[in-house]
Order: structure tokens, then sequence, then C-alpha cells
């Protein structure tokens, strides 16, 4: 049975209540951290995919890093898990909120100086249920573009589709490629890699403003205020920043795993 459009998109962008068990394991992710204080240098690299389960979370997530990696030099590959169709705040029906996303996500990753993005059209608030079919295709892109790092939503975001990307993520073989997870609905409480954008906070701007479909449903520019808080790290609170959480192939599964069992109230 095909559920209303309407209850799609209400599904989409709940924002539940966090439960007890999910605060124990953002205060436990600690465990995943190999160093006491973050890392602020932007390492040299050359081929980098970001996978965005929605239009504008490239940009939320990393679009500063994005941007500073890409004017350095490097090719930036954005993969997006879907069309962004079951947007809320917006009168269009789901086919033409769509096509919107689709192009207001190319013109944002001119701004940030990546490739076009390739957009794989799962259903938008339904990634879950398409999980192996998402980690069959990252695992073509892997191989094709051999990236040095790739950029995923951490374990324990709140909305649903960016966990099952990253849950995808975690299904595919092991290859050289970095892993740092970004902070898009849900902070990371101890990171350890934190990136400067002073320099590409216009990028980040002009690329959050091309969300214009998704700046219906809330404030993309919130996300800076988090940016300005991250520079505490790196320019005393005077720039901006953005903090990732490094994680292993072999170590993906399991802090998948620990963050889906905390979503469930399962995680003692």
């Amino acid at each position: 049975m095909r559920l209303p459009p309407a209850l799609v998109r209400t599904a989409a962008r709940a924002r539940p209540r966090i439960p007890q068990q999910v605060l124990s394991t953002l205060l436990s992710v600690g465990s995943f951290v190999p160093t006491d204080a973050p890392l602020v240098a932007l390492p040299s690299f050359r081929r980098v995919m970001i996978l965005a389960p929605h239009p504008d979370d490239e940009t939320i997530g990393a679009g500063g890093t994005i941007a500073r990696l890409a004017h350095g030099g490097a090719t930036v590959h954005v993969l997006v898990a879907t069309d962004g169709d079951a947007t809320i705040g917006t009168p269009q029906p789901p086919a033409e909120v769509a096509r919107r996303r689709r192009a207001e996500v190319a013109t944002a990753c001119r701004h940030l100086g990546a490739r076009p993005p390739l957009l794989l059209g799962l259903p938008d608030g339904n990634v879950a249920d398409h999980r192996d079919t998402l980690a069959a295709r990252l695992q073509r892109h892997l191989l094709e573009v051999d990236p040095d790092v790739v950029f995923t939503p951490w374990p324990l975001e709140r909305h649903t589709d960016h966990r099952a990307c990253t849950a995808a993520l975690a299904q595919v073989a092991p290859t050289r490629a970095e892993l740092w997870g970004y902070e898009a609905h849900t902070p990371i409480p101890l990171p350890d890699r934190v990136v400067d954008i002073t320099s590409t906070l216009a990028a980040k701007r002009a690329a959050l403003d091309a969300h214009l479909t998704a700046g219906q449903a809330f404030d993309l520019h919130a996300c800076l205020g988090l940016a300005r808080w991250r520079s505490l790290s790196t320019a005393a609170g005077r720039g901006a920043a953005e903090a990732f959480l490094t994680m292993s192939w072999a170590g993906l599964p399991s802090l998948v795993a620990a963050a889906a069992a905390a979503w469930r109230g399962e995680a003692g």
C-alpha cells in the first residue's frame, strides 16, 4: 500500500525525542575516538567521495571542507541517496519537489567546487528498506573513484535516512579510503577532526542558499551557528569550522550496530 505523500513527508522529517539509551551511547562514543584532542589540520586528499542522504546534507555536514579540498585541487564526488521529495513545508507535489532539489544540489556543488552530483533516487524517508541496493551502488562507485576519503553521516545521526546511509556503507568491502563521519542533525560529542573553514565560509553559505526548497522546511543557516562554535578549536571562536569523527572500516559495523540498538531502545 502506498502511503499518502503528506504522511510520508511528515514521517521522513520527524524529529523524535532522543531516548535515554541514545544519550548513553552518545556519551560512550569516546571509546571510538583514538585521541584526546581533535586534529585540526586538513589532510591532502586528492579524490574525495561524500555520501549525502538528501540534497543539502553535503553542504550542512561538510560544505566548507569540500570547498577547501576542491579549491586545493581535489576531485570531489557527491552521491545523494534520495531526491528529497518528502520535504515538508512546500506546497509542490513530490515530483516537483524532487526536480527542484536535484537542480538545487547541482547548484550547491558548483558553489563548493565539487563535480555534478550523482543522485541515486532512493525513497526519501525510507532508505533503510533499500540498504542493500544502496550498498551495491556504493561498492561500484568506490571501485570507480578509488577515493582517499569517504564522508558519511556519523552513525548516531537521529534521522533514519542518515543512519541507513552509513549502515549501507558498512556493508561494502573495505577500501583504502579513510572514513570521516560528519554531523548534520546530531552534533558529534567528541570529534577527533576539526577543519577550519573560515576561508570557504562564503562558499558554504552560497551552497546553503542554493537549497531553496529545503529552506522552506527549516532555516539551513542555523548550521552556521554550530560552525562558529566549532571554531573555538581552530580560531578562538572568531571563524568557522566543521567537526568529524574518523572511523575504521573494521569498526564501522560495530558502531552502526550500537547506534541502531540505542535508537531501538535496546542498548544497556
